[in-house]
């Protein structure tokens, strides 16, 4: 999963936070730019704005499904998927050997060429 954002017709790599005065955007980026400081990473440079300074703020995700299970996939690796199913029929999820890491989290690796329909999803975050 990850963020983008759009500033000044510009998108950029981003990630959200909320604070005690509402939601702010981190905006990232691998070069150095007007406005961005040096980031925590020696080749990331980071500007923070509230929310409201971007034009879009847009979550993308990659989904698809695995023997029927609608899942996100949330990691990879050489020849697999680490996906996580999307709560539709938790039950099954087990029944194929999904693993609870957290409440409601169920993950489970398994070979990328039987995931179907990946694809990715953008959702806008309301500005």
């Amino acid at each position: 999963m990850s963020w983008r954002a759009r500033v000044d017709g510009e998108e950029h790599r981003a990630a959200p936070e909320l604070r005690a005065d509402g939601w702010w955007v981190w905006l990232l980026s691998a070069h150095e730019r007007p406005g961005f400081v040096p980031g925590p990473a020696d080749d990331e440079w980071v500007r923070e704005l509230p929310l409201a300074g971007c034009e879009v703020l847009v979550h993308l995700r990659r989904v698809g499904s695995w023997r029927g299970v609608d899942c996100a996939v949330v990691g990879e690796r050489a020849g697999e998927l680490l996906l996580q199913a999307l709560g539709d029929d938790d039950r099954r999820a087990r029944e194929l050997g999904f693993t609870v890491v957290d409440r409601g989290v169920l993950h489970r690796w398994v070979p990328a060429d039987e995931v179907r329909g990946v694809r990715e999803e953008q959702t806008p975050v309301q500005v």
